[in-house]
């Protein structure tokens, strides 16, 4: 027996016993790895939340301090002027365009609301555990926003796309606030009605029971159109007796909000004695649109002893496609 032994020690292990031998190894490299990786995870989390604590009390000791170039009492636009500040040493990332990239992962993981001073740190509960650096940082979800220009009002469409495991429902957030889920499949989107603001939009798809953040997305969205206001206008160039071909003149002023152009539009109505009486009819057809506040017309006055007429005109004041009117007094030419 002592002799088979010996053998057996010569020989070295079997090829079973070695094939054994490299499955222990192997479980046991990957417990090591996912507790090592499960630590670090939980450390960045943690950094993560850290950092939007700083924020928080900077952004209050900004506005107790009354930062505002008028010494007013108001927290900062956005975390660049927060850095510039001395109210927090250093921030845990980088600053771009006033975004914040933590220095251990890419995304967005917490969000700051310069109305309020708070901070949306839900995200940082995804950090090192797939989201929050969606696009980016090995996220498999990435969010999607229009191209072009977008303004305040509009619905405008948010999506996602997901690779990899097909999530149960992909939630869309603007600023860390939810405004809609899709739970029909793909294609991922909802509709959102923008408002004036720089965004920050992520998607977040729930994949086998756990949320998983995209990176953040830009989207800025401007204010919306709104048609000129308070404009009037007055007529001019009236004298007594007035012969065909005689020159009057309308000056619009005083219009609030962005003009594109003017339209003038001529109107007259039968008079007698100096009185004006009878529905009015258009003379003229209505002048293209463009950007003079003055327009000068030719009248077409029937002179009897009977009939005189009276004279008004209608001013529009565009921005695009919306608009505002003026009327003129009324004039009476004999």
């Amino acid at each position: 027996m002592s002799q088979y032994r010996r053998m057996r020690a010569d020989q070295g292990l079997t090829l079973i016993e070695l094939l054994i031998v490299i499955v222990i190894l192997g479980i046991l490299s990957a417990i090591i790895v996912f507790s090592v990786e499960g630590i670090t995870n939980r450390g960045e989390a943690a950094s993560c939340e850290a950092s939007a604590q700083t924020v928080r009390i900077g952004a209050q000791a900004f506005y107790a301090q009354g930062q505002g170039p008028d010494q007013a009492a108001r927290y900062p636009n956005d975390l660049q002027e927060l850095a510039d500040s001395d109210f927090v040493d250093t921030l845990p990332g980088t600053l771009s365009n006033g975004n914040l990239t933590l220095t251990f992962a890419t995304g967005t993981f917490f969000v700051y609301n310069p109305t309020t001073g708070s901070v949306d740190s839900t995200g940082c509960g995804t950090v090192g555990n797939g989201g929050g650096g969606g696009g980016g940082g090995g996220s498999p979800v990435t969010a999607q926003v229009p191209g072009g220009t977008v303004s305040g009002g509009e619905s405008v469409t948010l999506s996602a796309t997901i690779s990899g495991t097909a999530p149960t429902q992909v939630q869309f957030l603007v600023d860390g606030s939810p405004v809609g889920t899709d739970n029909s499949g793909p294609p991922w989107s909802v509709n959102w009605t923008a408002t004036p603001g720089n965004h920050t939009v992520v998607a977040r798809a729930t994949i086998n029971g756990s949320p998983v953040d995209s990176a953040g997305v830009a989207l800025n969205v401007d204010a919306p159109a709104v048609a000129p206001t308070g404009g009037s206008v007055s007529l001019g160039g009236f004298g007594q007796n007035l012969t065909d071909g005689e020159s009057i003149t309308a000056t619009t002023s005083g219009w609030t909000g962005t003009v594109t152009g003017y339209t003038y539009q001529w109107q007259r109505r039968s008079g007698i004695n100096g009185f004006c009486f009878g529905g009015y009819s258009n003379f003229g057809n209505v002048s293209p649109s463009s950007g003079t506040t003055t327009q000068t017309t030719n009248i077409t006055q029937t002179q009897n002893t009977n009939s005189d007429y009276c004279y008004r005109v209608v001013v529009t004041a565009y921005n695009g496609a919306l608009s505002n009117s003026a009327t003129s007094a009324e004039e009476y030419a004999d």
